[in-house]
């Protein structure tokens, strides 16, 4: 079973830790797990509040989309991993 981990800040811009570039802040944790790593490089926010912020990156889903009861398709982001194996 392949498994996954998941790190996400929610003040904490990419740009400030050096396995995205940042060369005067040190993060060298962050950067060995980085190197280990699948690393996005395009980030996307619907919205500045944390749980609409988060929302469609666990989801897939917008959350106009979410909230909606013609929804009954809807699957966590586990849940996509998952099935994806």
């Amino acid at each position: 079973m392949k498994k996954a981990f998941v790190v996400s800040f929610e003040e904490l811009p990419a740009c400030m830790l050096g396995c995205y570039g940042h060369q005067w802040i040190e993060t060298p944790n962050f950067d060995r797990l980085a190197a280990l790593s699948v690393l996005f490089d395009q980030h996307y926010a619907n919205d500045l509040s944390a749980t609409q912020n988060s929302f469609p990156c666990w989801t897939g889903e917008t959350l106009p989309q979410a909230f909606q009861a013609a929804s009954p398709n809807l699957q966590s982001f586990v849940s996509t991993l998952k099935n994806q194996g």
